[in-house]
């Protein structure tokens, strides 16, 4: 039995470190996140709403914050193929605009929205700003209890 010699250009890389990840998604890759970042904002594009990147969320023209981390963190868990991200975009998008058309849990029926009401709890740094969560009770550190409409949908 022979030993396997490397030739010139064939040295086992033994210095191989880690894409640096993400400062917003740090469980992504900085080519990763800007890759999913600029199919999403192509997926709203595509759908006739205008957005702008803004690091951890995308801003449509109209001032709405249309967060990134659940469509990321769901992206991770299906590979960095580009076809199942594509999919995932464009799943995540149809979701979103269709939320946009519905009506707001303030124009529901009380009985309707005590239905789907549901308690989260979020680290104050996941969100883009807490600004729309005056309502939000401190748990202690950066988590905070908000309400949320859950739908079928969401």
């Amino acid at each position: 039995m022979r030993p396997i010699r490397r030739g010139p250009g064939r040295a086992r890389n033994t210095d191989r470190r880690p894409a640096p990840s993400d400062a917003d998604f740090p469980f992504l890759s900085v080519d990763d996140a800007a890759r999913l970042r600029a199919l999403a904002h192509d997926a709203f594009a595509e759908r006739g709403v205008e957005t702008h990147i803004r690091g951890d969320h995308l801003e449509a023209a109209d001032g709405e914050l249309i967060p990134l981390h659940r469509l990321f963190a769901s992206c991770r868990g299906v590979g960095t193929r580009e076809r199942a991200w594509r999919r995932a975009v464009a799943d995540h998008v149809d979701r979103v605009i269709d939320l946009r058309e519905r009506p707001t849990p303030a124009e529901l029926p009380v009985g309707d929205l005590l239905a789907h009401a549901m308690l989260l709890v979020r680290s104050t740094s996941s969100l883009p700003t807490t600004a729309p969560f005056g309502y939000r009770r401190p748990l202690g550190g950066d988590l905070v209890e908000l309400l949320a409409h859950d739908t079928p949908t969401a």
